[in-house]
């Protein structure tokens, strides 16, 4: 059997090459602003770091200019620039260090569509999740509802760790143990096993005597954590008191015993985890040094919500 030959005029293959192009490439979101490495910025995208660095931005000019803010203070020219314009570029440095996180991830693998559409639409279908857990009684972790800033950080943070996991993943089999002992000498304090406390509680003409090891507190136990907190910044045969019901209860340290620190083995996954995680930071402050970023005619135009 013949197998059938295509041939396509060259304007089509143009056309066909070009329409590939933008299939492959994550979509746009309507009016882009700006574009990071060539992927858009969406208006309402950058309207959030926007909306956001206005505080700032305020505080910067009252700091040095004395400036207050009236009916004409964003558009007021101080040594040539004025507080919006200061503040779009804030939004914008911002906006493209999170952007290079998720370029990151798009090349990876990791997260197939960066657009600020298809974060709406997980914004929706979160806040739909949430809705109907709460109306038939489950735990909706998290917040009730989700606003697109709230959303864009709680995101960010999430896919932040996905980055560091394949940081480790690219680091293990490459790193040399030099290379992690340094880094564990460098976090030595990370790695203590804390203090072992004893002290003596008085309390309506009562003694007893207690022992608190700080590794063994556990994490819903806040009054055990405030009283080695308290105890630990002691000198031993110092006193504190503290507030109990019916008075108050005298705590005096009697023994303060450091624990030392675990060993390099058997913190190594921890160790890893760090000197991935600064290898993927010095990596994406390279990308964002080297980045290009354009603007479109209309980012000068933006301005707060």
């Amino acid at each position: 059997m013949m197998r059938k030959r295509w041939i396509i005029p060259a304007g089509a293959a143009l056309v066909c090459l070009l329409a590939a192009f933008f299939v492959l490439r994550p979509s746009g979101d309507g009016h882009s602003v700006a574009s990071v490495d060539g992927f858009p910025v969406a208006e309402e995208e950058f309207r959030l770091f926007l909306d956001d660095k206005k505080a700032a931005a305020a505080a910067h000019f009252y700091a040095v200019y004395g400036a207050q803010v009236d009916s004409g203070f964003w558009n007021r020219a101080y040594d040539g620039q004025t507080p919006l314009e200061y503040a779009r570029e804030l939004a914008l440095t911002t906006l493209t260090e999170s952007k290079m996180e998720d370029i990151l991830l798009h090349e990876r693998g990791l997260v197939e569509d960066i657009g600020y559409a298809a974060l709406m639409g997980e914004l929706k279908a979160k806040n739909e999740e949430q809705e109907r857990k709460m109306a038939a009684g489950e735990t909706a972790y998290g917040l009730k509802v989700y606003t697109p800033l709230e959303f864009y950080s709680y995101t960010r943070s999430q896919r932040y760790f996905l980055l560091v996991d394949s940081q480790v993943e690219l680091e293990a089999p490459v790193v040399e143990d030099a290379a992690l002992r340094a880094v564990y000498a460098q976090n030595l304090d990370r790695f203590s096993r804390g203090m072992e406390l004893t002290y003596e509680r008085a309390e309506k003409g009562r003694v007893t005597t207690a022992v608190i090891v700080e590794s063994e507190i556990p994490k819903e136990d806040a009054w055990t954590l405030q009283v080695y907190q308290l105890l630990s910044a002691l000198e031993e045969g110092a006193s504190v008191e503290i507030p109990v019901e019916g008075g108050t209860a005298t705590l005096t340290l009697t023994q303060k015993t450091v624990l030392g620190h675990a060993s390099f083995e058997e913190s190594r996954t921890t160790v890893l985890r760090i000197y991935a995680e600064e290898r993927l930071k010095a990596l994406l402050e390279q990308r964002v040094r080297e980045a290009k970023v354009v603007k479109s005619a209309g980012f000068h135009d933006i301005s707060f919500s």
